[in-house]
């Protein structure tokens, strides 16, 4: 089984295997990284810069090269996101018209629930198809955002700024 890093538009990369991901949620609990847990845990996440520092700390406090290698990767993959989201892939062919950008020249289909298939998805391939479910997590963490304290809320929102200007 493959585990992948995708945002809101398409899967980024593979970035573990099946033991991986147990062996760096194991190494992630055991050093207390919450928003790393978190991550793992509801497999959506805005924290992005938050979680890249804490797989920083991870690589330099593990001892297993598995993990390090995975938490390097990992964090090389969220640089440069606004939403970071572990899939193990979707089970669609994507037979939509495309034009050059790799946009769909049709609307998008409405959201319907599929069979997650633990196989290797095709680059680039858009996630229309689990929209709902991103929604979900995406209302999710603006629910989970509002119970923070409000310092900690505007904190999070000047980084999330800062980002948007980089790019």
């Amino acid at each position: 089984m493959s585990w992948y890093l995708a945002n809101e538009k398409k899967i980024i990369d593979q970035f573990t295997s099946g033991q991986g991901l147990s062996d760096l949620r194991k190494a992630i609990e055991a050093n207390s990284f919450l928003a790393l847990q978190d991550f793992i845990d509801e497999g959506v996440t805005t924290n992005i810069t938050l979680c890249i520092e804490q797989l920083n700390q991870l690589v330099k406090k593990t001892r297993d090269e598995s993990v390090r290698v995975t938490a390097e990767g990992l964090a090389k993959l969220m640089r440069g996101q606004k939403v970071a989201v572990i899939t193990q892939g979707f089970g669609y062919e994507d037979d939509e018209e495309e034009d050059e950008t790799g946009e769909s020249l049709d609307p998008p289909e409405p959201a319907k629930p599929i069979k997650p298939v633990a196989r290797k998805a095709k680059r680039n391939t858009v996630p229309n198809k689990d929209r709902a479910w991103f929604e979900r997590k995406v209302a999710a963490l603006k629910t989970e955002l509002e119970k923070l304290p409000a310092d900690r809320q505007e904190q999070l929102r000047r980084e999330l700024k800062d980002n948007g200007e980089r790019e």
